[in-house]
């Protein structure tokens, strides 16, 4: 992977900061130039590749939590100018801050530490944290990966009384009487291509008959002017 060089100073080389602020924090735990690293060996968005959770109930807690977190580091990119490395590598950590905040689980207590950890500056901790969960979810995914399963019937009679119990009579009455087909399976991916062909496939003979016969506003007229009518007119008026 290419490393990018950087004819001036590194990033937040020349950075200002204020005592007991964020900044220092930060800065005295090394944080900055770790993010300067990850910008330059192309990895600012390495924990996107994990499985991690990065939504949950937003409780005013975690509002509070979660924004106060974005408004700090978005408030740094204005110490800097607007097109610096700085400020690029700040929106790209501001990006990923779901996935540290919630590296220890989603519940308040939970995203409460790892907040803590962020405003003392342990940014490099919480993205190793992360790495290490995320590989930890990985690995048990590939262990027991998700395959499209039939419901039982006792599961389609428990999610469709949970329907009507909500109110969706239409969704309680297709669990129980429409037959639905696996969502994916090995014939997937080749229906899908029938659905939706690309490449050579509207120069071939298939191809060029279906753009003849279907696409045509005159067979389409044709059609319709001699096939059976779908209803009659009432005979009481």
């Amino acid at each position: 992977m290419p490393v990018r060089a950087y004819k001036l100073a590194p990033p937040f080389t020349l950075m200002l900061f204020r005592q007991d602020s964020l900044e220092r924090n930060a800065a005295m735990r090394g944080a900055f130039p770790f993010l300067a690293n990850k910008h330059a060996l192309g990895l600012s968005f390495e924990l996107r590749d994990h499985q991690l959770p990065t939504s949950s109930d937003l409780t005013p807690e975690l509002q509070q939590c979660l924004g106060s977190a974005l408004d700090k580091i978005l408030h740094m990119c204005d110490g800097f100018p607007a097109e610096s490395d700085e400020v690029f590598i700040l929106r790209n950590f501001a990006i990923i801050l779901p996935q540290l905040l919630f590296v220890y689980g989603t519940r308040t207590e939970q995203v409460r530490r790892a907040d803590d950890l962020f405003n003392q500056g342990k940014w490099e901790d919480l993205w190793k944290l992360a790495n290490k969960a995320g590989e930890r979810a990985n690995a048990r995914a590939a262990k027991n990966p998700r395959r499209s399963k039939p419901k039982s019937d006792a599961q389609k009679d428990a999610y469709s009384q949970n329907c009507a119990r909500a109110g969706n009579l239409s969704k309680a009455a297709a669990t129980l009487y429409k037959i639905l087909p696996p969502a994916c399976n090995s014939e997937t991916v080749d229906r899908l291509r029938l659905l939706h062909p690309e490449g050579d496939f509207w120069e071939s003979e298939i191809g060029t008959n279906l753009l003849s016969d279907v696409f045509s506003v005159r067979n389409v007229g044709a059609y319709f002017s001699s096939a059976s009518p779908l209803g009659a007119p009432d005979p009481d008026g």
